[in-house]
């Protein structure tokens, strides 16, 4: 019998309150570094949990950042979804809704979760592909930079092209781009 981890209090909080719906007529702004339920008054809470109410029915407004904040936490340890799959649909819901339309400085921090999340419930190689096109592309250059003899010369030349400023301006390459790639991968044999 495996005995599980005892669970904390903002855990067991965040599983109560999931499904949880308000109807408060009042507003109360929040702000928070590091927003959580427990910094929250109850006047707050009845506002946040109105805010989400209306947020899930697709009454997409603005609200406090820490607000919104403490809705993207929700979703990623998916709290009020029934799947890794649906809590990436409504991250990305989010994202369009909210971020691109009222608060887009939350941009890069769900640009970095949403890579966290799609491998950590591992939501498949296309996800992984979407979320990771410059590390992919980037390894691969760096995999041709470091073992060119396995790679044309075009390859090659094509991974300094993406690299320098002055590859398109060149009459030099432009007008003799094979010749040129052969010789560059010579040069950047013997150089390693």
């Amino acid at each position: 019998v495996t005995i599980p981890p005892p669970a904390t209090n903002s855990s067991i909080q965040r599983r109560f309150m999931a499904d949880y719906e308000d109807h408060y007529d009042k507003f109360f702004a929040f702000k928070r570094f590091f927003p959580s339920y427990h910094d929250m008054s109850v006047g707050q809470l009845r506002s946040y949990f109105t805010w989400r109410t209306k947020w899930r029915r697709g009454d997409y407004h603005r609200t406090s950042t820490s607000y919104a904040y403490v809705y993207v936490y929700e979703l990623l340890n998916n709290i009020g979804v029934n799947s890794p799959e649906e809590g990436y649909q409504r991250l990305v819901e989010f994202e369009q809704n909210y971020i691109e339309k009222f608060d887009s400085g939350m941009q890069p921090y769900l640009a970095d979760w949403l890579k966290d999340y799609v491998l950590y419930y591992d939501l498949g190689k296309e996800k992984i592909k979407t979320y990771f096109q410059n590390e992919l592309e980037q390894d691969r250059d760096n995999e041709i930079l470091h073992s060119p003899q396995k790679y044309s010369a075009t390859e090659l030349a094509e991974v300094f092209a993406k690299k320098t400023s002055y590859w398109k301006a060149s009459k030099v390459i432009q007008t003799h781009s094979e010749l040129f790639a052969a010789v560059l991968k010579c040069a950047w044999l013997e150089l390693l």
